[in-house]
């Protein structure tokens, strides 16, 4: 079933609408140009970030600080000549000279990235979703319609559940590191941390997918990702998943990301205070 511009519902129609009317359609277009600019913008970022990333990864390692006990203590093989011959001492210093090639687990283990910077990584994985979610407007405005049971319907249904989320867990995931870091003045063991990000990203494809096998992807009720309005998303028979696996996951992402803020407001006003009355 179709809408037609003469029967537009702009709020819970799951149904095709052709052709577009004047208001969806410059509003589709204003939101693909947004979209269009988030995903470019978030894309350059995240390239120069994978950039600064390699680059770090195939820089030199780190100079491990010398024993300066050993250092004193230890004879130059010139003085311990009487001792040791030249010719086996001039071997054995360029063999100690000689670097150790680390392999690339080894160096991520013993110089870890930036904790944060890897969290504005995934961040970006977020958004870059999320923005091509809108910006598949494009395919509704050469069309002139919005689709409902095509590829490009279901495939900007998935990027706005699961991008929206992404985005929330992990801006919750910066406000809650950036707590521990100043608050509590500790850091997240690597294997931590990683571990963390792990469950996050199956935490949000997790809820994606749940909701498709729940509503065998919408089986009995014209499909799980229907036109809703503007654009397709969960079906509006589907308001329990749309509350218990979006939106509720979402509010509980605002209130904790206010709570750390606050503690980190608190935290800092607190140490200069102090400071002050030193």
């Amino acid at each position: 079933m179709n809408e037609s511009i003469d029967h537009y519902d702009s709020d819970n129609s799951p149904y095709s609408i052709r052709p577009l009317p004047p208001v969806l359609r410059h509003g589709l277009a204003a939101v693909a140009a947004m979209g269009f600019f988030s995903f470019f913008t978030s894309l350059g970022l995240l390239t120069f970030l994978t950039y600064k990333l390699i680059t770090w990864h195939n820089g030199p390692p780190r100079e491990e600080k010398k024993d300066p006990i050993a250092k004193v203590e230890s004879p130059p093989p010139t003085e311990a000549a009487f001792i040791i011959p030249n010719e086996w001492s001039a071997s054995q210093q360029e063999l100690s000279e000689k670097p150790t090639k680390e392999t690339w687990i080894q160096r991520a283990i013993n110089e870890p990235p930036n904790q944060f910077l890897v969290l504005i990584f995934n961040l970006l994985l977020a958004d870059i979703q999320q923005a091509l979610a809108f910006l598949l407007n494009v395919e509704w405005l050469t069309r002139n319609a919005i689709e409902v049971g095509t590829k490009t319907c279901w495939t900007q249904g998935w990027f706005i559940s699961t991008g929206d989320l992404a985005s929330s867990v992990f801006i919750t995931a910066i406000a809650m590191h950036t707590y521990i870091s100043i608050v509590r003045a500790k850091m997240l063991p690597t294997w931590a941390f990683h571990t963390a990000i792990v469950m996050m990203w199956g935490f949000v494809y997790g809820t994606g997918i749940l909701g498709v096998i729940v509503t065998e992807n919408g089986k009995n009720d014209g499909g799980l990702y229907v036109r809703a309005g503007a654009w397709c998303w969960i079906n509006s028979k589907y308001q329990d998943i749309r509350l218990t696996l979006h939106y509720l996951w979402i509010f509980i992402s605002l209130i904790w990301n206010d709570l750390c803020w606050i503690a980190i407001w608190k935290s800092i006003i607190l140490q200069e205070r102090k400071h002050l009355n030193k």
